[in-house]
């Protein structure tokens, strides 16, 4: 019996398969969340998209490294597995709000994973040029255009108007 110092790359396969069934599973409850904001926000009014430089880096990381699984694939021996694995990854990561990412729809609002129907907010407030809304401890924040608050204002009040929030200071 002879024992080998390097690792062959089917040593690896078990381990691949559970990074990729556990990536699977991530990119699916990814997009379960994104169907139930959707649900919620309805069509969106505004949104305030703040792409972080963490997400830029970890898209252009995860494109470098499946050009590098694509160019020596033949090497690697588990090319296809690893390629379908790092494709559901940065999908997920693309797809996925950041947590300073809102949105202000005709039905809710979004900050971040966190989804609420108009009806679900325990506090809000269109104050300036913001719609204001409580989410436990955090208060979060979206541009209004001034044009569309009036509609905005009067929906709000329809789904929750006893709880508007007084501006504090």
């Amino acid at each position: 019996m002879e024992i080998s110092s390097q690792p062959s790359p089917s040593d690896f396969g078990p381990a691949l398969w559970f990074a990729f069934a556990l990536v699977t599973l991530v990119f699916l409850l990814s997009l379960v969340a994104l169907r139930r904001r959707s649900l919620a926000v309805g069509p969106v009014i505004a949104r305030q998209a703040r792409a972080s430089l963490g997400l830029r880096v970890s898209l252009t990381v995860a494109c470098v490294l499946g050009v590098g699984v694509a160019l020596h694939w033949d090497e690697l021996g588990v090319g296809p597995l690893v390629l379908a694995t790092l494709l559901l990854a940065t999908g997920t990561l693309a797809s996925s709000p950041s947590e300073r990412d809102a949105c202000v729809g005709e039905t809710g609002v979004a900050g971040g994973w966190s989804s609420r129907s108009f009806r679900e907010l325990e506090e809000w407030r269109l104050t300036g040029e913001h719609l204001r809304w409580r989410v436990g401890p955090r208060w979060l924040a979206c541009c209004v255009p001034v044009e569309r608050q009036a509609a905005l204002r009067e929906r709000l009040a329809a789904a929750c108007g006893d709880r508007e929030s007084p501006f504090r200071a």
